[in-house]
C-alpha cells in the first residue's frame, strides 16, 4: 500500500510538472522568448523515450501501443531534440488520454532531399475522435473538447496549442481528422538536417536469418488491432529485409524447426504458458524471444529472452542481432549501465548526506572512484587538489550554492578548470532549466530524482573517451541473481528483474534484502 502510494504521488507530480511546463512553454512562445537549440541527436533516442513515456502513461489500459517506424532514416540528424520530442509524446499521451479501446498508433516515416529529410510523423487513434464543428477548436490555447464527457481526464488545453507554435516556428506544418466515435490521426511534417546518413536500424546479414512469429492474432477480439497486427509483421520483415513467417499452429512450428530453417523464433506470452517445456527446451538450442507486456509480464528461463510491448522495428533487429537483452526495459530501468569506467574520478557534491549515499549507489556500477563533498566550499578544495574527470553539483545548497561554486570553479586558473565538466543536480526540472544552466556554465544537468537512463547518457556523454569501456559481453548479474535467488529461497517466487528495480540494479543490495527477507518470513 505505501510503495502504491507513492507511485501515486510521483504520478501526480509529474503530471504537475507536465501542467507547469506547458504554462511556461507557451508563455515563452506568446512573448516571443522561446529559443529554439538545434543540435545532433539520435532519432532512435527520441522514439525510445516517447515509447517508455507513452507506455507509462498508459499503464494497465487495455489498449495496445503499436510503432511502425522506417528503419532506413538517417540515424543523426540536427534539431530541437527536446521540441520534437516534446510534440510526438504530446500527441502520444494526448492519444492514449482519450482512447478506451483498440490502439494508438505511432507511424514514422521520412521523404529524403539532398541534405536534410522532411520527417513524417503520424498519432493515429481508436478513441471518442473529434466533432467537424470541434476541429476548428483544437489548437486554441486552454480549451479542452467535449468538457462535460472529458472532465476526469486531466490537462490544461496547451499541448496541441504548444505543438502547433513549435512546429511553426521550425517550418513544419501540422494536420488533423477525425470520425467521432471511431478515433483521430494527428500528423505533422518537418525538416531536419542530415549528420549521419546511416540507417538507425540495420540487421547484420539479414540474408541469412529467418524468423518465425508464433502468436494466433484471431485471438485479438478488436480488428482493428488484429489488421494493426498483421501489417506490422510484414512491415517488419520487408524493411528490414528478413524472411519472417507467421505461425498459427505449434504443429506447424515444429515442422518448420525440425527442418532447420529456422533462426529465430518470436512467440506470445499466451502461447508461451500453453507451451512453457516445448519453448523452455527449444530455447536452448534456437534464438527464442517472447513477447509481452510490461505490467503483466511473467518470468521466464534465462535462455528466452524478453521483449517488451509495443513489439516493433527496432527491438525485432535487436534481437535478431542477438542484442534482445539489451532493450528489456525493465532490466534498463533497474541497471542502465552500458559501460564502466574504473579509472574515472567523479565528485558528487550535495549537502545531504541521504542525497549523496542514493547518487553514490546509483553510480557504484559503473565501477568508477566516486568522491563526495557536502558543500561548494568543499567541492572546490577537492576540485583544487585532486584530479576530477567529472563534477555532479547540486544546485541549491546553503551559503554558496551550485551556481556560485561552479563561477568560482571556472574562474580559476588553467584550462582545466575551465573545461571540467560539471553537471547540475537539481529539482528545478521545468522547461527552461537547461538554457539557465548552459548560461551558468554547467555543461548539462539531471533532474531529481535521478532517473537511470539519464544518468547513464550524462556518464557516456561526459567521461573521458578514453576511460570509458564498453560492455561487450552479456552482463551475468541478472542470471547470477536468478540462481543465487533461487539458492536463497526455492519455496517462495521471486522476480529478480523487479526486485531490482527497487535497489537501482545494484546486486549486493539486492542479495542482503532477500536473504534479510528470508530470514523473517521463514
Amino acid at each position: 500500500i505505501v510503495r502504491e502510494r507513492c507511485v501515486n504521488i510521483q504520478n501526480s507530480g509529474k503530471s504537475l510538472l507536465s501542467i507547469i511546463n506547458n504554462i511556461l512553454d507557451f508563455s515563452k512562445i506568446e512573448s516571443g522568448n522561446m529559443e529554439l537549440i538545434e543540435d545532433k541527436f539520435n532519432i532512435s533516442s527520441v522514439l525510445e523515450e516517447v515509447i517508455n513515456m507513452t507506455v507509462t502513461r498508459k499503464g494497465c489500459k487495455k489498449i495496445e501501443i503499436i510503432v511502425l517506424a522506417d528503419p532506413n532514416i538517417p540515424c543523426g540528424l540536427i534539431g530541437d531534440e527536446v521540441c520534437i520530442k516534446q510534440i510526438i509524446i504530446n500527441l502520444m499521451t494526448n492519444a492514449v488520454k482519450f482512447t478506451h479501446s483498440g490502439a494508438v498508433t505511432l507511424s514514422v516515416s521520412h521523404i529524403v532531399q539532398e541534405d536534410s529529410i522532411i520527417l513524417k510523423i503520424s498519432v493515429e487513434d481508436t478513441g471518442i475522435g473529434i466533432t467537424e464543428e470541434n476541429l476548428n477548436r483544437l489548437f486554441t490555447s486552454f480549451q479542452q473538447l467535449d468538457t462535460r464527457k472529458n472532465r476526469s481526464i486531466e490537462g490544461t488545453g496547451l499541448g496541441l496549442a504548444i505543438s502547433k507554435r513549435l512546429l511553426t516556428q521550425m517550418g513544419g506544418t501540422i494536420n488533423v481528422s477525425s470520425v467521432y466515435g471511431q478515433g483521430s490521426v494527428f500528423s505533422f511534417e518537418i525538416p531536419l538536417k542530415i549528420s549521419d546518413a546511416r540507417p538507425f536500424i540495420s540487421v547484420n546479414e539479414p540474408e541469412k536469418l529467418y524468423a518465425a512469429v508464433f502468436i494466433d492474432f484471431e485471438k485479438i477480439e478488436n480488428s482493428v488491432v488484429k489488421k494493426k497486427y498483421t501489417t506490422l509483421m510484414n512491415e517488419i520483415s520487408s524493411l528490414l529485409g528478413v524472411k519472417m513467417v507467421h505461425i498459427v499452429s505449434l504443429s506447424e512450428l515444429k515442422t518448420t524447426i525440425s527442418e532447420r530453417k529456422i533462426t529465430h523464433c518470436f512467440i506470445g506470452k499466451e502461447e508461451y504458458i500453453e507451451n512453457k517445456d516445448y519453448f523452455d527446451k527449444i530455447s536452448l538450442e534456437l534464438n527464442v524471444s517472447l513477447i509481452q507486456d510490461i505490467t503483466d509480464s511473467i518470468q521466464l528461463p534465462a535462455s528466452i529472452k524478453c521483449i517488451y510491448k509495443p513489439f516493433y522495428v527496432m527491438s525485432v533487429a535487436l534481437a535478431l542481432n542477438n542484442e534482445a537483452d539489451n532493450y528489456n526495459k525493465i532490466e534498463r530501468l533497474s541497471s542502465s549501465v552500458s559501460f564502466t569506467a574504473p579509472k574515472a574520478r567523479v565528485l558528487i557534491v550535495d549537502d545531504a548526506e541521504i542525497n549523496l549515499k542514493v547518487a553514490s549507489g546509483l553510480m557504484q556500477p559503473y565501477n568508477m572512484e566516486l568522491i563526495t563533498a557536502d558543500s561548494g566550499p568543499s567541492a572546490i578544495n577537492k576540485i583544487r587538489f585532486q584530479n576530477i574527470d567529472l563534477v555532479f553539483m547540486d544546485h541549491m545548497m546553503p551559503e554558496m550554492d551550485g551556481v556560485e561554486a561552479t563561477r568560482i570553479i571556472r574562474s580559476m586558473n588553467g584550462e582545466y578548470y575551465k573545461k571540467l565538466p560539471i553537471i547540475a543536480l537539481t529539482a528545478n526540472a521545468v522547461n527552461g532549466a537547461r538554457e539557465m544552466f548552459k548560461e551558468s556554465d554547467f555543461n548539462d544537468f539531471i533532474a531529481k530524482p535521478i532517473e537511470l537512463l539519464a544518468l547513464d547518457r550524462v556518464l557516456k556523454k561526459w567521461i573521458p573517451a578514453d576511460k570509458i569501456e564498453t560492455l561487450t559481453s552479456k552482463d551475468n548479474t541478472t542470471d547470477d541473481l536468478k540462481n543465487n535467488s533461487n539458492n536463497i529461497n526455492k519455496e517462495k517466487h521471486i522476480l529478480v528483474s523487479k526486485g531490482l528495480t527497487y535497489t537501482s540494479g545494484n546486486k549486493d543490495v539486492y542479495y542482503e534484502v532477500v536473504v534479510n527477507e528470508g530470514e523473517e518470513i521463514s
